[in-house]
């Protein structure tokens, strides 16, 4: 899933569809593209739009014009992110591959021999993690290299909330960070935590999980809200991921391929 703007969504899966979504329209999502291979990634940047393959590729979508696909990782692609005027991804191989404007190849890191599944830039930091439950932190720059064990298995969602990570994957917790260190743990779900989502303004954060709920928190780790089938009409499968599209609407999407739109008075 990515964010357009402020109105509107992309969402992408195994089927290598990607659709684009207006909250405000009740009509279906419109077909932007179909891509023959599986989806597990998605970005929109500067009008294009990145996706990221099970087979390792990244297909580069500009409007109105052909689509095109480079070699990436040798396995999937899990996360594509605008940096410095380029690009970063991270996939199956443990690889950080670094990208120029063109998403021309400039340099490859090996960060693991695992999996890289998520990452987040706050603060002029890069924060990478995946399924050896590994904290990589580094500058902008992709320089000084450090890293912490942060959780016992894989980590799949990161967000941050002012100088403060929040880190979440298939322990279930929550773990929050400040200057490496870890300041508390919440168990947060009942199975795998695969999405977070930091509020636009406010010190408050979203999380999706494989027990198909997502739940609002504060930055403090207080349960605000439990989003879910009972009390929602929320998902009735795995939560793959959450996205505040913007102050008031909050974006989840499932296994069992539905998206929901949340519109939530927030006191």
């Amino acid at each position: 899933m990515a964010k357009g703007n402020d109105s509107h969504f992309y969402t992408a899966g195994a089927d290598g569809w990607i659709a684009k979504w207006d909250p405000s329209k009740s009509e279906d999502g419109e077909l932007v593209a179909q891509c023959e291979e599986p989806l597990y990634t998605l970005l929109h940047h500067e009008n294009n739009l990145y996706a990221g393959s099970s087979q390792g590729h990244i297909f580069i979508l500009p409007p109105g014009k052909d689509v095109r696909k480079i070699e990436a990782h040798t396995r999937g692609v899990f996360f594509i992110i605008s940096l410095n005027n380029g690009f970063i991804s991270g996939g199956g191989d443990g690889t950080l591959m670094v990208w120029n404007s063109n998403m021309e190849w400039q340099k490859t890191l090996q960060l693991s021999t695992q999996s890289l599944r998520t990452c987040l830039i706050n603060e002029n930091r890069i924060t990478v993690a995946g399924s050896e439950g590994t904290l990589f932190f580094l500058k902008d720059t992709l320089e000084n290299i450090q890293s912490i064990k942060a959780h016992k298995n894989s980590i799949f969602a990161l967000c941050a909330i002012g100088n403060q990570l929040i880190s979440g994957g298939r322990d279930a917790e929550l773990r929050f960070w400040e200057s490496n260190q870890m300041q508390q743990h919440v168990p947060a779900h009942l199975l795998h935590i695969h999405g977070l989502s930091s509020h636009p303004s406010l010190p408050i954060f979203a999380s999706a999980s494989m027990d198909k709920t997502c739940k609002i928190w504060t930055a403090d780790g207080e349960l605000l809200k439990v989003l879910n089938a009972e009390k929602f009409g929320g998902h009735i499968n795995s939560v793959n991921a959450c996205l505040w599209l913007n102050e008031s609407t909050l974006i989840t999407v499932s296994d069992d391929k539905t998206c929901m739109v949340y519109i939530l008075e927030i006191v």
